[in-house]
């Protein structure tokens, strides 16, 4: 039976694995975390996506998922990771492991590239003068899932930091919660679908949200227990938390893989 690899095991790289095996391939997830899921293992909000689940997190979609890979029988190595590819006719691909086993090699006709994407804004940490410190203090988060946690305490006041789908999704629902939210976006106008702007505009009107256009944050401040942040029109806000919803980019990188390769995003 062909072995096909899969290199990463979120819903993306189950789902193929899935097919493959309904085709008759022997598919072999190998995941880096120590279980399956992806970014939706992560995320605590609602995935409207997937027929039949209208209330489901991502998180539960994920776990349902994962159940239904182990009933399938699909082979998953956890805490492995790719070391290197070598093509000479067969690919061989050497995996490497978190506690300490053997790399293993294994042949086969095709890999799977199925690495899924992540939320930008490590550079934006880097770039904004006490980012990183005030991240490493619960203060500033990269992507949504912090704040969407049952029982997280939220404070008053939370500045969402892009203009995108997600900026303005998870906006709505925090200010749902009571939750005061200010959108700092650098372009001047939405990128996000205008039903998701457009839900947000009853709270922009009771106050519990404010969209600030044609702005970015130029630096990042202690103030007490709370955040000043400073924008590059010179004015301030003092808030609770930071959220960077920047978007995704892909995290093939993660990848060792040669530049040979003949590879493609799954």
């Amino acid at each position: 039976m062909p072995i096909v690899p899969i290199i990463g095991g979120g819903p993306a790289g189950m789902s193929c694995a899935l097919w493959l095996k309904n085709y008759g391939l022997k598919p072999i997830i190998i995941e880096r975390a120590t279980a399956l899921g992806g970014m939706a293992r992560a995320s605590p909000y609602p995935n409207d996506g997937l027929l039949g689940r209208p209330r489901a997190t991502a998180r539960e979609n994920a776990a349902e998922f994962a159940r239904h890979i182990e009933q399938a029988g699909v082979e998953t190595w956890l805490g492995a990771w790719p070391q290197r590819i070598r093509n000479d006719g067969t690919f061989q691909l050497d995996v490497a492991f978190a506690d300490g086993r053997p790399a293993r090699s294994l042949p086969s006709q095709a890999i799977v590239i199925a690495t899924g994407t992540e939320f930008r804004g490590e550079e934006w940490l880097d770039e904004i003068a006490n980012a990183r410190q005030l991240a490493a203090a619960g203060r500033v988060h990269l992507g949504p899932a912090a704040v969407g946690e049952p029982g997280t305490d939220l404070g008053s006041h939370i500045a969402v930091i892009g203009g995108g789908d997600n900026a303005f999704d998870v906006s709505r629902m925090l200010a749902e919660k009571g939750v005061t939210v200010t959108v700092v976006m650098r372009s001047g106008a939405p990128h996000a679908r205008p039903q998701l702007v457009d839900a947000l505009r009853p709270h922009e009107a009771t106050g519990k949200a404010k969209v600030l256009a044609d702005r970015a944050v130029a630096a990042l401040g202690e103030a007490g227990n709370r955040v000043g942040v400073r924008l590059d029109d010179g004015s301030e806000l003092v808030v609770d938390h930071v959220v960077l919803l920047l978007g995704y980019r892909p995290s093939t990188h993660q990848a060792c893989l040669p530049a040979h390769a003949h590879h493609h995003q799954a």
